[in-house]
């Protein structure tokens, strides 16, 4: 959808993930399905999925961190910023995916893990 040439099509799809980036436990429900190895997700739904985490992990990581969508649509509900709780859980999960089958999938889990590294210097992910 997001790489639909539809303009239309990729407008909508945006605006409803800058919804559901506002709800709880959006970056769980994103690692859920960019971790699932279960077969029943399809890689490209986990690809995306997990690009999703890695640009809302990068942007709102920091809870005194606004971000650029938010300050250009001051009107809507604020990003939920990342809580201890959800942090704790995607540095312990994440790194189960790195032997993924998928290259795609593992690849997008190094680059979280290395947001990780960089966003919070001497943070080990487990």
């Amino acid at each position: 959808i997001l790489s639909s040439t539809d303009n239309e099509v990729r407008r909508q799809a945006e605006h409803t993930i800058s919804l559901m980036s506002r709800q709880p436990n959006f970056v769980l429900s994103l690692a859920t399905i960019t971790t699932s190895q279960d077969g029943q997700i399809p890689i490209h739904l986990r690809q995306l999925a997990g690009v999703l985490l890695r640009s809302h992990v990068s942007h709102h990581w920091s809870p005194d961190k606004e971000s650029a969508a938010d300050q250009q649509q001051p009107l809507q509900a604020p990003v939920i910023p990342i809580s201890d709780q959800e942090r704790q859980i995607l540095k312990q999960n994440l790194p189960k995916t790195l032997g993924d089958a998928s290259t795609k999938i593992s690849t997008t889990v190094v680059c979280i893990s290395y947001l990780f590294l960089m966003i919070l210097p001497g943070v080990k992910c487990e």
